[in-house]
């Protein structure tokens, strides 16, 4: 379990996606990045009311091994190329940032730089150390 004091800050691991926390999705934390797009990949984690529908998407899985991440890849990856094509930022967060938002992140990665899977993992593992993804 990651507590408060241990969990790692926001990072950025391209100029307009950031990787954090449930933590990190505050009005004040996003709009001092400009940050304007949410993913979420959280069952529970709530919509931030001061975020429009249109600017927010959740992927309802837990961090389990009978929760598949997969078929959720495509729609992510669109979501964050809209966001991005309008000049927006994204953050892409689970409960810790930890396993599903970056595995989430290192996708976006081998699909947007075009690197395979070890070399893309590398890239977000050095931004965000503290990442442990399930791959």
């Amino acid at each position: 379990m990651v507590f408060q004091s241990e969990q790692a800050p926001l990072s950025r691991i391209l100029p307009q996606l950031y990787l954090g926390a449930e933590s990190d999705v505050t009005q004040d934390c996003l709009s001092a990045r400009g940050i304007s797009y949410v993913l979420s990949v959280s069952r529970c984690c709530p919509q931030p009311s001061f975020l429009p529908q249109s600017q927010y998407l959740r992927i309802p899985i837990d961090d389990s091994l009978r929760d598949d991440l997969l078929p959720w890849i495509p729609q992510a990856l669109r979501f964050i190329d809209g966001a991005m094509s309008l000049g927006c930022s994204v953050i892409v967060h689970c409960a810790a940032g930890i396993s599903r938002s970056p595995a989430l992140a290192v996708a976006y990665i081998m699909y947007s730089l075009e690197m395979d899977l070890d070399h893309a993992y590398r890239f977000v593992k050095e931004r965000r150390p503290t990442i442990s993804p399930q791959l």
